[in-house]
């Protein structure tokens, strides 16, 4: 079976009409001409190279056919490709608004890693300018620590280049399908950072976001003149290309190339955002929640406390014509 060697580019071609002695062995064909090849991987790398010309004319009209930015794969729709880009690129469900997983992101080039040592290496590797010969670092996968020089060649040893290894784990499966059902195991990541609120439960998640985080349009900052782009996506200073057009978890997703189909996420607390005016207000609810007074608890007299605790203990201590309000978002 054709595997890496000293480069991406050393690959084994099978014909279409090549038997093989291997009775499990299984061919990957590529959609442009029907070429067939032992692994989804190398396909990829097969369209990337012998097919660029086409695959550059689908990323230069990707707005006209809905092609992924990302990964170079058309859509008939334009809610297709974001039910794509969503469950496929940020492995989240399709109707999610948030990233349901636990995301790091590089505040150089803007590209967006499920795995916070992969990040680590993709720093060292690309805008620290080190002696990576020099440098050493723990592997994502087997922690064992390698030079910056050699990473490449160890991560081959892993299959992390491969378009069917797991973005978060780092896992390698025979195929795309073998990891989506993986991909079911890990579980999602409920947590707020906006009130670090945790839980375990995907239904009470959400109501705690509908709830407590969720954008009122009825108040508007009119005299703010602050420019929302600054507070949602870092500086991009230089982007991260490579000459290999794969979906492959050592690359990260880039959040510029997202960008071009009008897809954003907030680096705050992982908000799904869709156009320019979407990322607007929802930047302007976290300005809200920082300028605003969190949640209390107010009493019948009045009288507002922090937590639940201090409001019991003023009830039971003035007993009579004492109790609970109810919750208030409070403005100054």
């Amino acid at each position: 079976m054709a595997m890496f060697r000293s480069s991406p580019r050393d690959v084994e071609y099978r014909p279409t009409n090549k038997k093989t002695d291997e009775t499990n062995a299984e061919t990957y064909f590529c959609n442009i001409c029907f070429d067939g090849w032992d692994s989804e991987t190398e396909v990829e790398i097969h369209r990337s190279l012998v097919h660029k010309r086409e695959i550059m004319n689908l990323m230069k009209n990707s707005r006209a056919t809905f092609c992924c930015r990302l990964c170079v794969k058309p859509h008939l729709t334009y809610e297709g490709l974001i039910k794509h880009i969503k469950v496929h690129h940020l492995l989240s469900d399709e109707n999610a608004t948030r990233v349901e997983r636990e995301i790091f992101i590089c505040e150089t080039c803007s590209v967006l890693f499920f795995n916070k040592l992969l990040m680590q290496i993709h720093i060292i590797t690309f805008h620290m300018g080190v002696d990576k010969d020099a440098t050493f670092a723990a592997c994502p996968k087997c922690f064992k620590m390698q030079r910056i020089k050699t990473m490449w060649y160890h991560f081959q040893g892993h299959h992390i280049q491969s378009v069917s290894c797991c973005k978060i784990c780092l896992e390698k499966f025979k195929n795309r399908d073998e990891l989506k059902e993986h991909m079911k195991q890990h579980k999602k990541y409920l947590f707020c950072e906006i009130c670090q609120y945790e839980s375990k439960n995907e239904i009470y998640f959400k109501e705690h976001l509908n709830t407590r985080h969720k954008f009122n349009k009825s108040i508007d900052l009119k005299e703010d003149k602050r420019n929302w782009k600054d507070y949602f996506v870092p500086s991009t200073f230089g982007e991260y290309k490579t000459t290999i057009i794969m979906d492959i978890p050592m690359k990260g997703v880039s959040l510029s190339y997202l960008e071009e189909h009008n897809v954003r996420v907030c680096i705050l607390c992982r908000e799904i955002c869709i156009g320019e005016q979407g990322m607007a207000d929802h930047m302007q609810s976290h300005y809200i929640e920082k300028v605003n007074k969190q949640y209390e608890h107010i009493c019948s007299c009045g009288q507002t406390f922090s937590t639940l605790v201090l409001l019991k203990h003023h009830m039971l201590k003035n007993k009579e014509g004492h109790c609970k309000m109810g919750e208030y978002f409070k403005t100054f």
